[in-house]
């Protein structure tokens, strides 16, 4: 698989737009984001195992919401198809979905580092 470029993972002027062009609060909150990523995705695989479609739930919404603000469409839509999953209160390809997901968050967290230095 080819190396993605940041604009093909997430759009840096929209996500500036995001934050009133603060360059420095959008650094701070990618800073965030990459502590809070490992939290969240362990809750949601936790709450796979457990069988516990709210809990996933919780823990996806949350995450999607952190991610959003990035402009990171891939990322977003990941997590919105896991979302809806454990709304409806189903796990059914569950696993799969949350390797997507990890796979869009991957490619966004290497690609806030490239754009912005400072998060590295």
């Amino acid at each position: 698989m080819a190396e993605s470029t940041p604009k093909e993972v997430f759009n840096l002027e929209e996500a500036l737009e995001n934050v009133g062009g603060s360059q420095e609060l959008l650094c701070d909150l990618a800073a965030v984001l990459s502590e809070e990523i490992p939290k969240l995705l362990q809750s949601a695989k936790d709450g796979i195992s457990a069988g516990d479609p709210k809990s996933v739930n919780m823990a996806i919404h949350s995450l999607k919401g952190s991610v959003t603000p990035f402009a990171a469409q891939n990322s977003v839509d990941a997590a919105w198809k896991l979302e809806q999953l454990s709304a409806d209160g189903g796990l059914e390809n569950a696993d799969e979905l949350l390797s997507q997901l990890e796979s869009e968050l991957e490619r966004l967290s290497a690609a806030l580092k490239t754009s912005l230095p400072s998060v590295g």
